[in-house]
């Protein structure tokens, strides 16, 4: 399950680019939510790659798409790439609105 899933069948113009992510465990997927901020926003760098800084692969790409996995994560994530050179996914956090906030008080 390891790996990026792009929602291919919309286009990228419908879709934001700061990236949901889902870990795997004991059958079951869950939302991996970064920390948001007291105030104001700011953003978490997902890193693209595995322990070992190999690509994570990019699932359910057509044999035409084969080869274009940078272009195409670059058009649907705001991507980064850290002074070390792995490459990331922005997510951008900001601070709850006040009903979200309510909830989780």
């Amino acid at each position: 399950f390891e790996g990026i899933y792009l929602p291919l069948l919309w286009g990228s113009e419908c879709c934001i680019k700061s990236p949901v992510v889902l870990g795997y465990t004991r059958g079951h997927f869950s939302a991996l939510v970064g920390i948001h901020p007291e105030h104001g926003d700011c953003s978490i760098l997902l890193p693209l790659c595995d322990s070992q800084r190999q690509p994570l692969p990019l699932h359910f790409i057509t044999e035409d798409e084969v080869g274009l996995q940078s272009e195409l994560i670059r058009e649907w994530l705001e991507t980064t790439e850290t002074a070390g050179g792995v490459q990331c996914a922005v997510q951008r956090l900001s601070t709850p609105h006040i009903l979200t906030q309510r909830l989780i008080d």
